[in-house]
């Protein structure tokens, strides 16, 4: 997760985020699995995302995912 082109690159379970599409996103699924899932991220020894930083990934995500945009510079969503 510290380096941004290997995030985007995924790993041997496959694609992390898949811009636009939050849903499908790995990431997503993973940060809404039970914190006593083995595959729940964060650890559940590190501190854990709140519902608003959640909501954030997912508009970000839904919003293209790109990395090189300040997020004044992303569509913005009533939400």
């Amino acid at each position: 997760m510290d380096k941004p082109d290997l995030l985007m690159k995924g790993g041997k379970d496959g694609v992390v985020i898949v811009p636009g599409k939050a849903e499908e996103s790995e990431m997503m699924k993973r940060l809404m699995l039970d914190r006593n899932e083995e595959h729940h991220m964060p650890p559940k020894e590190k501190p854990q995302l709140n519902e608003q930083e959640i909501a954030l990934v997912h508009w970000w995500i839904d919003a293209g995912a790109d990395l090189n945009k300040k997020v004044k510079e992303l569509p913005q969503t009533e939400k």
